[in-house]
């Protein structure tokens, strides 16, 4: 159960029927080592860095990031890849030139077994922590992407770092809805272990389905056995430990603008009926054949969607964010801290608009409208596969703006933002 205390901050409260009374010496053993958890889980959380997010310094870059099944890919490109450029204008032709025109468009990076088309990546990525040791933060496997022409379109050239050629990638070409006179690239969420790699360029887009093979499992490494102890030092840094923790549990999208500051977004990840916990609403996720899905189109005007089987998608800011006239500041939750925000899907008359709440973290059927910072419209369409669970998903479309979207089922939902002043 919850309270609210004087100054609106939700506390978790025991059940009245549990409290017992203990002895003043292990009640102030138990306190105090309820304080130590919560620094370290605090570290841990507030730490920008980890086992698959690391601080990532300004280098020019633009970063789409991807975690699924507890692992992650990392696309990265230079946004200064012009359309009109001489040397890109064979690939941008109406009748590009078969095997003309190749040009390195950016790298790849993966914690894990990644597989792009028919071509298999990542394979000794990652790895286990020994026994009673927190996950060790293993470099990811990084390939160079090359694209060329082809008769339908484009090839998509994998390397490894020495340059050998790890196999090709057909992608056809259609032409885009508006033009990209720089290249836009970004990875997508489509289901519980795949999604696809975008690419936007001139007049064109074109994509390639991305997969995870072999899912992380949910049990954690340092909790191989029941009430197996592990030591910890006050001063360690447990963020790499957080960030599985969070992967275990989450999915999560995420942009690196080129000045090194990351938005994330992350969602309640989908398992599979085989790691579903019968009775444990967290092991199932927000899929189509579920209750929440069936009451979607049923949310009365006004409203929101309610989630009784997710907690609430997570927007984690490092820059201020403008949708239209709104801006999402920094420091909603601590003052010099990145912002914070629950996101939650609102019936307005024809169309939906998102809320964004200063409760990122609490359960998808428990919204407090006090709790709310702003709301924007959303554009809202249809035409997605209709077995596809819920996702939500933080995109590139420039080197200084993005995309929010929604996925569920045939349903997506839309805005556009761009990096505010600071």
């Amino acid at each position: 159960m919850t309270t609210r205390s004087a100054d609106g901050t939700t506390l978790a409260v025991a059940p009245r029927e549990r409290l017992t009374r203990l002895p003043r010496p292990i009640a102030a053993c138990v306190w105090l080592a309820g304080i130590l958890a919560l620094a370290t889980t605090f570290v841990g959380a507030q730490a920008p860095s980890g086992r698959f997010a690391p601080r990532v310094a300004a280098d020019g870059l633009v970063r789409s990031e991807l975690s699924l099944g507890g692992r992650t890919a990392i696309l990265a490109y230079t946004p200064s890849l012009s359309a009109s450029d001489a040397a890109h204008v064979p690939l941008l032709s109406a009748s590009p030139t078969v095997g003309g025109g190749r040009v390195r468009i950016g790298h790849l990076d993966t914690t894990g077994p990644l597989q792009i088309g028919t071509v298999s990546l990542g394979q000794g990525a990652g790895g286990a922590a020994p026994a009673g040791t927190s996950p060790s933060p293993a470099p990811p496997l990084r390939y160079d992407l090359w694209l060329e022409g082809a008769d339908q379109g484009w090839h998509l050239h994998i390397t490894d770092s020495a340059n050998a050629s790890l196999g090709q990638v057909e992608l056809p070409r259609q032409p885009a809805p508006s033009s990209s006179p720089m290249l836009i690239g970004a990875l997508v969420p489509e289901n519980a272990t795949s999604g696809r790699l975008t690419i936007n360029w001139g007049g064109y887009r074109s994509a390639a389905e991305i997969t995870f093979p072999n899912p992380t499992r949910r049990r954690l490494d340092e909790n191989r056995t029941p009430n197996e102890t592990v030591n910890r030092r006050h001063n360690e840094d447990t963020s790499a430990l957080s960030r599985a923790r969070l992967l275990a549990q989450r999915s999560e999208t995420a942009i690196v603008f080129p000045e090194g500051e990351r938005m994330s977004l992350s969602f309640q990840r989908t398992f599979g009926r085989a790691e579903r916990v019968e009775g444990n609403r967290n092991s199932r996720g927000l899929t189509v054949d579920g209750p929440d899905f069936a009451r979607l189109m049923q949310t009365p005007v006004g409203h929101v969607v309610l989630l009784t089987e997710s907690p609430v998608p997570r927007l984690r800011v490092e820059r201020p964010l403008r949708f239209e006239t709104t801006t999402l500041a920094l420091g909603n939750q601590v003052a010099g801290f990145p912002g914070s925000y629950g996101l939650w899907l609102k019936r307005a008359g024809a169309g939906w608009k998102l809320v964004f709440s200063h409760e990122p973290d609490v359960w998808g059927s428990q919204h407090d409208p006090k709790t709310d910072a702003a709301e924007v419209d959303l554009t809202h369409s249809e035409g997605g596969a209709a077995d596809r669970p819920f996702a939500a998903a933080i995109v590139p479309t420039g080197p200084d703006r993005g995309r929010l979207a929604i996925l569920w089922g045939p349903h997506e939902w839309s805005a556009d933002f761009v990096l505010a002043p600071r």
